[in-house]
């Protein structure tokens, strides 16, 4: 796996879950801190799950203690797309300081480069989930594919 291949599943990931959290924009309040009426975790649940993964991998790769987000601490989706955007740049951010060898690099019993590609593979269940219920709710995010992020938006090489 190259950090090249890494930096695009991370694009692809907050292209994604910025597509959910624009949907989600549509839903109620209720909508939107209710369980699912499907079973299993509501939006918001869902979405907090999100967050808090992305937060605490990247504090566990950083070597930071790590507290995790509850989704009480959300009373509306604008304030958890906020959280999600600070998350998503000091991602980045983190992304952009790593060299090609970091990816070796021991992580618990993985690599980084392999706890990488498991929280993006993490994102793209909940993603899923998150779609489920913002459908049944009448607000689809749309196609979320990766090949439709690498054929409309990816950056084009050469």
């Amino acid at each position: 796996m190259r950090l090249s291949d890494i930096k695009t599943l991370y694009a692809y990931d907050r292209w994604a879950t910025g597509r959910i959290l624009d949907a989600g924009r549509g839903l109620t309040q209720q909508q939107f801190t209710s369980p699912s009426p499907l079973g299993g975790p509501g939006v918001r649940q869902t979405l907090t799950h999100i967050v808090d993964s992305m937060r605490g991998w990247r504090l566990r790769w950083e070597g930071k203690p790590d507290e995790e987000l509850r989704p009480e601490e959300f009373g509306a989706l604008a304030a958890l797309t906020e959280r999600w955007r600070i998350e998503a740049d000091a991602l980045q951010t983190f992304l952009d300081s790593l060299a090609e060898d970091d990816l070796e690099r021991p992580v618990r019993t993985l690599t980084l480069w392999q706890t990488l590609v498991h929280l993006a593979n993490h994102g793209t269940q909940h993603r899923s989930e998150a779609a489920m219920l913002l459908t049944h709710y009448g607000h689809s995010p749309d196609d979320l594919d990766l090949s439709w992020y690498l054929r409309d938006f990816a950056p084009k090489d050469g």
